[in-house]
């Protein structure tokens, strides 16, 4: 292979790397503040095994407003308390 090829895909590949560190290095820090501010939030999602409080974090922002069965079912098992008034669920903030 010839230098100027070698030379521009080895520039290539150490821009890439660099890049990927950079990623992993972001990611790093937006999970350690996921796990910062998750510490506020009553939950018990994380006794599932394999869920840590970032995919917890997940799960709880993903519920949203609890308004269909499987919602409330997983706000209930989340640690939060919901009650049925008026044919509407209601959220009890603890």
């Amino acid at each position: 292979m010839p230098q100027t090829v070698n030379d521009s895909i080895n520039r290539v590949m150490s821009v890439s790397i660099a890049a990927m560190r950079a990623l992993e290095s972001q990611i790093k820090a937006l999970e350690k503040a996921i796990e910062q501010q998750f510490e506020i939030i009553p939950n018990t999602l994380t006794s599932i095994p394999g869920i840590g409080k970032v995919y917890s974090a997940g799960i709880i922002a993903e519920i949203g407003k609890k308004r269909s069965f499987l919602s409330v079912f997983l706000v209930t098992f989340s640690g939060s308390s919901v009650e049925c008034v008026g044919g509407r669920f209601a959220e009890n903030q603890p």
